[in-house]
């Protein structure tokens, strides 16, 4: 959605298979990698609970395991409730400080009220389309699964909910 809407492409939920343009969208936990080759980044993070469920039930597939530093496991074989195979908080660490180039980081619940925010410091329109509730909700989640990610990534789900909504790095 935010990917979209600063690349200009219509309102979609996927990159399009084709798409060669200026903007680059990744899971990196490595920013430095990207010294040289982007002038700036939006990370977006938010409920962990949410973010882990929908990618248990959405995104186990090779390439976003790939996207996300883990190739070597096998989707079908991977339990995320029993840690961060996806190493969601490497990525939050990594791009929760100053990197090479200028960034924000957005709460993804709070993306559509902060986006005039982020319009401004981007110096870009941020058109997104119309918010709608997320589709994985926590009471979604079989408790056994919840209690699993509270559990094992404690720690993230911290520093998440310790995180200010916005933050810039010019």
């Amino acid at each position: 959605m935010l990917f979209r809407a600063m690349a200009g492409l219509e309102p979609g939920s996927t990159l399009p298979a084709d798409y060669d343009g200026p903007h680059l969208k990744t899971h990196s936990f490595e920013p430095e990698s990207f010294e040289g080759r982007i002038d700036f980044a939006v990370f977006l993070f938010g409920d962990i609970l949410s973010a882990v469920a929908s990618t248990h039930q959405r995104r186990r597939e090779e390439g976003h395991f790939r996207n996300c530093g883990a190739g070597h496991l096998n989707p079908d074989e991977t339990n995320l409730f029993e840690a961060d195979h996806l190493n969601y908080e490497r990525m939050f660490d990594a791009w929760m400080q100053k990197t090479p180039y200028p960034h924000v980081a957005v709460r993804y619940e709070r993306l559509h009220a902060l986006a005039p925010t982020i319009s401004a410091l981007v110096g870009a329109p941020l058109p997104l389309v119309e918010r709608r509730r997320r589709r994985t909700r926590h009471g979604m989640i079989e408790p056994s699964d919840r209690r699993a990610i509270r559990q094992n990534y404690s720690q993230l789900i911290e520093k998440v909910e310790a995180a200010p909504d916005l933050t810039f790095w010019l």
